[in-house]
């Protein structure tokens, strides 16, 4: 693997501001299970951190010369674990040190998105969002929004779809009111580029 010096990683990094309050660095849905969890009760989060890969540097460091796609998957990983290297190091410390309380029952990080998966009492997850590293803190899962149920929209109406799942992501999108306003779509091309997932993937 190619290496990177450390005049490279620095210039690669992309440091995130920071909220000038611990509470902004919650995300509203967070705060509200905060609120609602009893003070001992364990909550899975994703704490996102400051450091993270500048895709613009990198894409530019990676056509400095020709690359093989393996060599430049290769770069971009090993750009990914150097950013997040140092900051992951000082926010475990903090994590380690609270695993050893009983406080945090488990914690992982990721480097393609420099972020930790923790699971911790809401107390935790206060602390956390005051360590100047931590750039923003969300819940691990998120309650889909209840939603119209519709099928394809035919003859310029749309019907209920009984018995199949919600396609929430048509009322996320605003479709239930283009097609108020007699929008159907049709004749739009839509193009999809999709690189497949891998089950090794990290973050799988």
């Amino acid at each position: 693997n190619e290496a990177l010096s450390g005049a490279q990683v620095a210039a690669l990094t992309r440091r995130d501001s920071a909220m000038e309050r611990a509470d902004e660095k919650l995300s509203p849905p967070l705060r509200q299970q905060l609120a609602e969890l009893a003070p001992g009760a364990l909550l899975e989060v994703v704490v996102d951190l400051r450091d993270q890969v500048d895709p613009l540097r990198l894409a530019a460091l990676v056509d400095t010369r020709p690359r093989s796609r393996r060599e430049r998957r290769a770069l971009a990983v090993e750009a990914a674990r150097r950013v997040a290297d140092a900051s992951q190091r000082r926010v475990r410390r903090t994590l380690d040190s609270l695993t050893a309380l009983g406080v945090v029952s488990a914690h992982r990080g990721y480097t393609v998105m420099n972020r930790f998966i923790v699971e911790a009492t809401p107390d935790v997850v206060r602390v956390l969002a005051r360590h100047l590293d931590v750039s923003r803190i969300i819940p691990a899962t998120v309650k889909e929004p209840e939603v119209p149920m519709y099928r394809r929209r035919e003859h310029g109406r749309a019907r209920d779809a009984q018995g199949e799942l919600p396609p929430w992501a048509l009322g996320a999108v605003g479709a239930d009111s283009a097609w108020r306003l007699g929008l159907a779509g049709g004749g739009a091309v839509v193009g999809i580029i999709d690189a497949g997932a891998s089950a090794s993937h990290e973050q799988l």
